[in-house]
Parts: structure tokens; C-alpha cells; sequence
């Protein structure tokens, strides 16, 4: 299960490396963090930053595309890399890791806590079905002993008339 996790990990710093380098190139051909955060995105989903002023929508060259299907592939890659891009900006792509290793691990002893007090749960199910069926047998044993005593009176009874 360990290794599952390095693997998981492993992964998803190779994803968060490589959607990095991607950002530093579209933070590359921008003016900056600022100009990229500070943008709206048009009903087409296409990313526009505005200018400084905040008023006058500016498209630059990285967001620049001819098909929709090209635009829509832009402004996945333009949302996913900025958020990235603030993640590792602010030095928290080590604690995201961190976090997201934390809570599977949490989850997986959950899971193994529930699972444990399920077997107990079990184990003692079957302890009081055993005991019971063990009551019932001796009183069972136990009625047909009186029974059995019953008829030795009766039949010593009978003797004693004769």
C-alpha cells in the first residue's frame, strides 16, 4: 500500500512539475501573476486578462486561437496552470502534497477501524449466539433430567402399591 502512495505522489509531483513549467510560459509572455489573476473569462472560455486599470480587456498572444475547440483547450490550460502557478508561488505545493498524502492515510485507518470493530462486532455476535445455544441445551438436559425423576417417583410409586 506504501508504494502505491510513493507512486501516487511521484505522480502527481510530475504533473504539478511539468503544468509549472507550462505556467512560467504563459506567465512568460504576459506582463506577470498579476495581469493573469486579474482577468475574466468570456462566455466562449476565453481567458482575458484586463489591463491594470481593471477596465479594458486585453487577449494575449498565448490565448490566441482559431477553432473553438483550440480556445476551450486554452482556457483549461490557462486555469489549471495559474492555479498551479499560485501553488507553488506561495510554497504550498509541498503542504497540498502533504495534505492529500495525510488524508488518504487518515481514510485508509478509518476504513481499518471500522473495519475491526465490524469483525469485533462479529466475534461477539457469535460468543452470545454460542452462549444461548449452550443455555438452551442445558436446560434442555435439565428439564429431561426432572422428567426423568418424575418417572422413577411414579414408577417406585407404582412398586410401593402393589
Amino acid at each position: 500500500m506504501r508504494l502505491f502512495y510513493l507512486f501516487f505522489v511521484f505522480l502527481l509531483l510530475l504533473l504539478l512539475w511539468r503544468s509549472d513549467r507550462a505556467a512560467a510560459v504563459v506567465l512568460s509572455r504576459d506582463r506577470g501573476l498579476q495581469d493573469i489573476v486579474s482577468g475574466v473569462y468570456t462566455p466562449h472560455g476565453v481567458y482575458t486578462p484586463l489591463d491594470k486599470a481593471g477596465s479594458t480587456p486585453r487577449v494575449p498572444a498565448a490565448f490566441l486561437t482559431h477553432s473553438a475547440a483550440a480556445t476551450a483547450t486554452a482556457a483549461a490550460r490557462a486555469r489549471a496552470t495559474v492555479s498551479i502557478h499560485l501553488l507553488t508561488r506561495q510554497g504550498t505545493l509541498l503542504e497540498f502534497l502533504l495534505l492529500s498524502s495525510h488524508t488518504l492515510l487518515q481514510q485508509q485507518q478509518q476504513q481499518q477501524q471500522e473495519q475491526e470493530l465490524h469483525q469485533q462486532q462479529q466475534h461477539q455476535q457469535q460468543q452470545q449466539r454460542q452462549q444461548q445455544e449452550q443455555q438452551q441445551q442445558q436446560q434442555e438436559q435439565h428439564q429431561e433430567q426432572e422428567k426423568e425423576k418424575e418417572e422413577q417417583q411414579q414408577k417406585g410409586d407404582v412398586v410401593c402399591y402393589l
